[in-house]
């Protein structure tokens, strides 16, 4: 779960507190059906 939390943070430049609630539930449920996959990139 971090590992998403910090890549949304990452990828739109914004704190996970300001983030909407139903777009973190909605990524989190997506994952959690493998519907989406999250690479994260090293810099």
């Amino acid at each position: 779960m971090q590992d998403i939390i910090a890549e949304l943070e990452n990828r739109y430049q914004t704190p996970y507190e300001l983030m909407a609630p139903d777009v973190i539930n909605t990524v989190i449920g997506l994952k959690s059906t493998e519907a989406l996959k999250l690479e994260v990139h090293s810099k």
